[in-house]
């Protein structure tokens, strides 16, 4: 019963670490994504889609801890835009930098469309995950 516990007790103080490899047996990074072997399946990674109108509606949800977060907007803004989704105005990718400080002074983020606007890869991050 002694050696039980002692194996319990120290399997608390195992410090694991995990990657994540899609169609890898080895990951080199926090997440890795290889090509498929199989002709059938296309390659590539599609982020989440979702319209600019139903992106705005979660506004408040997105701050620094959701800094260089990328989506794929569909339909771009039918109504009138918040400051964080101004630059909405097209379908395409999006990547979101918290650190953006508007005219206000009171409101930070902002959606950036990538490969448009040079800025668009600045986000700065500051978490140390």
């Amino acid at each position: 019963m002694k050696t039980i516990y002692f194996l319990i007790f120290g399997l608390l103080f195992i410090n694991i670490k995990s990657q994540i490899g899609i169609n890898t047996p080895k990951p080199l990074a926090n997440l890795e994504v290889h090509k498929s072997t199989l002709p059938t399946i296309p390659d590539g990674i599609i982020p989440p889609r979702t319209t600019a109108d139903s992106l705005k509606l979660k506004d408040q949800l997105y701050g620094t801890a959701q800094n260089g977060t990328f989506i794929q907007i569909v339909t771009p803004l039918a109504s009138s835009s918040s400051l964080k989704t101004q630059n909405m105005t097209s379908s395409g990718y999006y990547i979101y930098d918290a650190h953006y400080t508007h005219t206000d002074k009171r409101t930070k983020g902002i959606w950036k469309k990538m490969f448009s606007d040079p800025s668009a890869f600045a986000a700065k991050g500051t978490s140390g995950l």
